[in-house]
């Protein structure tokens, strides 16, 4: 009896001893394979790291010679070093609630924190740009030489800060990865199957990952919405989050062509037969020139490596000028390879999907193309006009890739293929009344109806077939905006708009490896610009803009049958944009251009995530809920710089170079214009 209750005093020493950090721990080297190089051991060069050496604080494991290590940790926890990383060693000794255990500077490492006593360790990690503070098992962390930091979380829970605002921290769960940039905060993604998967290697099973039952499967394959660029591209257009800056630009200039698209009750403006062509190939980026309704497919800022958009446009008086009749036709296409290194594809915004952090995407390529037409009619009484126009879009796209995951002694080949349908039907109607000679009132109101699907053809893992995943949205969108435009001086011109927007889709989901569920996605948004307009001289003309938008965004997924809530999630956001731009005529002939815009943003996020009936839980992932969890974002800045060229009276080129300062790729569009003009020229 009294050497049972000894026994007892030392386990409740022992584990009180864990729970205030006070127990000693040592690190030695498990394992290595290939060239691993230790440094800053007491009184040490630079030596080749060995099995069963003891690391101290201070110590460094180098492996960017191709080598990997194994360091356990005496109290059973274990990191996996990978290939070109460096690993520098803290005061894990110390007694402090929260232990150093290490910094990481480049590379990968996968970490893995023993319970004792049903509590996991207490230990904190490094980056360049983040802090992250256990709180659950199993996770990896990985930092590229910009010091851009992913991490991603296996089992249990991490918490982790950004060490550029402390204030910003997150608390990551099973299946969840962030994203911390230097400069541009903390960013949420879906991690894929090779991220999440749970101790061996999946390819190392029958099986293979993301089957039922299969080795990670209780977390494998994101949501559909990540896995279709058009998919991607159409939704991402549709709801115009990021773009609407761009959106608000030159309130104050008038364009018959831009007007008439946006408000048919404009057309009455056109008192002969005129028509217009374009062409607009661009490179490396989606271009602002988009953003009118040149090209009517989809708008937004998801970079694009090659993309060309054509119309044609034209609009006929008749009955003594009293009605206008019209329509356009417009064709898109949009193509982006992929290659590389698979950390090139977590940069918020980018069209290809996250990959997997050291997954090389050896080929790829989404294919995208739009067309759509339209019809209009419009009339004018007096000072009164109205207008009436019909639209249909159709997309089709698809999604190839083949994705080699490897570490030293594993590979794993994964070959997908995802197609996108897209259908919209739209109806704009328009009102315009003209205040006097030099002041000009619209509004319109326009109701869509979408449908978009996302459906995979095959995806294999070393030519072993994984589960389908198929998402259909059906939806409806609706927009009512005003515009009050007009002339101050034969100097001075300004305008003034508001837009309302909402967008509701309901999206049948089948998602590899999950129960079949549904969800639901509610989107409103309010914007408003000012602009005006100066001519500086007959060949000067200056343009200033600003403007305001507010955002709210729901998202509810529930399994189909149990009705069980599976995740929620809204967001509230706001920006701020100042745009200007300055245009000059070098001759009669010959232009050139130049524009800046500074948008501010701010978003707020929260969601929920929850098990299904077999206890599995799934992250969020949504084309329309793509919104950073981080409270501000820094200023971003945008701008165009051009040069045009008039050929004829009726043909106009016109080059652009598109930037926004290295945040992502820049854009070259070239302009071909060609315009149409009826008898009376």
């Amino acid at each position: 009896m009294k050497l049972s209750i000894g026994l007892l005093l030392i386990q409740i020493a022992t584990v009180a001893g864990f729970g205030q950090g006070f127990s000693p721990v040592e690190l030695r080297i498990a394992s290595t394979t290939g060239t691993v190089l230790l440094s800053g051991m007491q009184g040490q060069a630079v030596v080749p790291a060995g099995p069963g050496m003891t690391l101290f604080p201070g110590s460094s494991l180098d492996t960017r010679g191709g080598g990997r290590a194994v360091v356990s940790l005496s109290d059973g926890s274990m990191v996996t070093i990978e290939p070109n990383s460096v690993v520098t060693f803290k005061d894990f000794r110390q007694a402090s609630s929260l232990r150093e255990l290490f910094e990481i500077t480049l590379g990968q490492v996968r970490v893995k924190i023993n319970h004792f006593a049903g509590r996991p360790n207490p230990y904190r990690m490094n980056s360049p740009t983040a802090s992250i503070a256990v709180r659950g098992t199993e996770f990896k962390v990985s930092v590229e030489a910009s010091g851009k930091t992913s991490v991603v979380v296996i089992e249990g829970t991490v918490e982790v800060t950004s060490l550029e605002d402390p204030a910003k921290r997150i608390v990551l769960e099973t299946g969840q990865g962030l994203l911390v940039t230097p400069g541009f905060g903390m960013q949420l993604f879906a991690p894929t199957a090779r991220d999440l998967e749970n101790g061996a290697r999946a390819a190392d099973k029958p099986g293979g990952p993301g089957l039922p039952g299969g080795p990670g499967g209780e977390h494998d394959q994101p949501s559909p919405r990540a896995q279709a660029g058009t998919y991607e591209l159409y939704l991402a257009g549709l709801e115009s989050l990021n773009s609407l800056p761009l959106l608000l630009r030159y309130s104050a200039i008038p364009e018959a062509y831009l007007d008439s698209a946006e408000n048919p009750a404009y057309a009455t403006q056109f008192t002969e037969p005129q028509a217009r062509i374009y062409l607009l190939p661009s490179l490396r980026g989606t271009p602002d020139l988009l953003d009118s309704p040149v090209a009517e497919s989809p708008r937004g800022d998801l970079a694009s490596a090659f993309a060309v958009s054509t119309q044609v446009a034209g609009y006929v008086p008749f009955g003594g000028g009293h009605f206008v009749v019209g329509g356009s036709a417009t064709a898109s296409y949009y193509s982006v390879p992929g290659g590389g290194t698979g950390k090139d594809r977590v940069d918020p915004g980018d069209l290809v999907p996250q990959m997997g952090i050291g997954s090389d995407i050896t080929t790829g390529k989404s294919i995208s193309r739009f067309i759509g037409g339209s019809v209009l009619l419009a009339s004018r009484s007096g000072a009164n006009s109205f207008g009436i126009e019909a639209e249909a879009l159709k997309g089709t796209g698809s999604l190839t890739s083949n994705v080699v995951d490897e570490d030293f002694s594993h590979s794993t080949l994964e070959t997908s293929l995802t197609r996108s349908d897209i259908s919209q039907i739209r109806l704009t109607f328009g009102y315009q009344r003209q205040l006097g000679n030099r002041h000009t009132l619209g509004a319109f109101a326009r109701y869509a109806f979408v449908n978009a699907k996302s459906m995979d053809g095959f995806n294999l893992a070393n030519e072993v077939p994984q589960p389908l995943s198929r998402t259909v949205s059906p939806g409806h969108s609706s927009e009512a905006g005003v515009r009050l435009r007009g002339e101050i001086s034969p100097r001075w011109f300004y305008g003034l708009q508001g837009a309302w927007t909402g967008l509701s889709l309901r999206d049948a989901l089948t998602t590899g490896g999950f129960p079949a569920s549904a969800q639901r996605d509610r989107s409103r948004r309010i914007a408003s610009g000012l602009g005006a307009a100066y001519v500086l001289n007959p060949r000067t003309i200056l343009a200033a803009d600003i403007g305001v938008g507010f955002s709210n965004i729901t998202a509810f997924r529930y399994q189909d049958g149990s009705g069980l809530l599976l995740q929620n999630g809204a967001a509230n956001g706001r920006f701020q944009s100042v745009h200007i731009a300055v245009q000059r005529a070098l001759g009669k002939r010959i232009f050139t251009l130049a524009s800046f815009v500074n948008v501010w943003s701010a978003n707020s996020l929260s969601y929920s995530v929850f098990p299904d009936n077999n206890g599995n839980s799934q992250p969020l992932s949504d084309a329309v809920f793509s919104v950073s969890p981080t409270s501000y974002l820094p200023p971003h800045h945008l701008s165009d710089f051009g040069a045009g060229y008039r050929l004829t009276r009726n043909i106009l080129a016109q080059y652009t170079f598109s930037t926004n300062y290295s945040y992502s790729s820049s854009s070259h569009t070239l302009m071909l214009r060609y315009t149409i003009h009826g008898s009376k020229e």
